[in-house]
């Protein structure tokens, strides 16, 4: 019946929403390790250059899977400024432990 389409759609979003999560939290993992490495070599947190070429990815997959680029570009924004949040603020505490 229609109810339990229903029923079973919205499981499989409760599915993929907690995928997309999942996949979020494999991000800032990820995002933290290359901060370390940036720290220790001396290199900026932001690498505008990564950031446009990765920009450029998102669109082309929003257009391969029919997903409006706005949205997707509005969700990689999202992601980017809050993966230089946390490697800024990972630098902050790295800076405070260092003897000066």
């Amino acid at each position: 019946m229609d109810v339990e389409r229903l029923d079973a759609l919205r499981r499989e979003i409760r599915e993929v929403t907690e995928e997309i999560i999942r996949l979020i939290g494999k991000r800032f993992s990820l995002v933290m390790e290359i901060g370390d490495i940036k720290i220790r070599a001396g290199i900026p947190v932001r690498d505008l250059a990564v950031e446009e070429t990765l920009r450029r990815r998102v669109a082309a997959l929003c257009d391969k899977y029919g997903v409006k680029r706005d949205l997707g570009l509005r969700i990689l924004n999202l992601l980017i400024e809050e993966s230089v949040r946390m490697q800024e603020e990972a630098r902050g505490r790295e800076k405070r432990k260092s003897p000066i």
